[in-house]
C-alpha cells in the first residue's frame, strides 16, 4: 500500500477506491477546511465581543464631534508650518 500526501489527495491523486480510501480523503480534504472555518469564526465572534455585541441594548455610543476654535487653530498653525518648511527646503 503507498503513501498519499495531503497534497496529492487534494489534487484527486489517490489510487485507491476502496471504502476506507475515500474515508482516508475525505478526512484529509475536509480536515484542513474545518480547521480554517473554526479559525475564521473565533475571530468573528472575537470581533463582535469587541463591538460590545450581545452584551446590552445598545452596544456603542456614537458622538457628535463639533468643530471649535482650538481646531481652527491647529490647522492654521499646521497649514503655517507646512508653508515655511516647503519655503525653505
Amino acid at each position: 500500500m503507498e503513501s498519499v500526501s495531503p497534497l496529492d489527495a487534494c489534487a484527486g491523486k489517490e489510487t485507491s477506491i476502496t471504502p476506507q480510501g475515500i474515508v482516508r480523503r475525505l478526512k484529509t480534504v475536509s480536515l484542513p477546511f474545518l480547521l480554517s472555518l473554526f479559525r475564521l469564526g473565533e475571530d468573528a465572534a472575537l470581533a463582535l465581543e469587541s463591538r460590545g455585541v450581545g452584551t446590552n441594548e445598545h452596544p456603542t455610543w456614537a458622538v457628535t464631534i463639533r468643530w471649535s476654535w482650538k481646531d481652527s487653530t491647529w490647522t492654521i498653525s499646521a497649514a503655517l508650518a507646512a508653508s515655511v518648511l516647503w519655503l525653505i527646503r
